[in-house]
C-alpha cells in the first residue's frame, strides 16, 4: 500500500500538544538536527493500532488518498516543526518527526477552553 507505513519507534523523544479545535497547532520535531528540514518526515497515525500515513517525506509535502483532507492545511517551518491549521478532531492522534532517529507528538483535539485545561492537567498529572 502506497504511502501507508507501520510505525515501529524507537522513541529518543516525546512530547504531548493540546489545542482547541479550529485553532493552530505547532508540532515540535524535537530532533538534533531542525536546520536540515529536506532530510525529515512527518507521518501521521490515528492510533498505536492503524498504520500511519506519510504527510512529508524529505521535507515534501505527500497528496497521498488518505491525507488529502490535510495537506492545505499543513506546512513544515523552517526548524522542522508541523504546523497544523483550523484543526479538526480527525487531526488528533500520533504524528512522528523522522530524521535519523524518531520523535512522536501526540495531538488533542479539545472542543472548549474548560476541557483544555482539564487536558492539560490530566497530562501534568501523569508525568509526575
Amino acid at each position: 500500500q502506497e504511502g501507508n507505513a507501520t510505525l515501529h519507534i524507537l522513541l529518543r523523544k516525546k512530547a504531548s500538544v493540546v489545542v482547541r479545535a479550529g485553532t493552530r497547532a505547532t508540532l515540535p520535531c524535537g530532533l538534533e538536527d531542525p536546520d536540515n528540514c529536506e532530510n525529515t518526515d512527518w507521518l501521521f497515525a490515528k492510533s498505536h493500532h492503524t498504520s500511519a500515513v506519510e504527510l512529508f517525506r524529505s521535507g515534501l509535502l505527500q497528496t497521498s488518498a488518505s491525507s488529502k483532507s490535510r495537506p492545505e492545511r499543513m506546512r513544515v517551518t523552517a526548524n522542522c516543526s508541523l504546523v497544523v491549521k483550523e484543526v479538526t478532531a480527525q487531526d488528533a492522534g500520533q504524528y512522528c518527526c523522522r530524521q535519523d532517529e524518531d520523535a512522536l507528538v501526540h495531538l488533542s483535539v479539545v472542543n472548549s477552553e474548560e476541557q483544555m485545561h482539564s487536558e492539560v492537567a490530566l497530562k501534568g498529572r501523569r508525568r509526575g
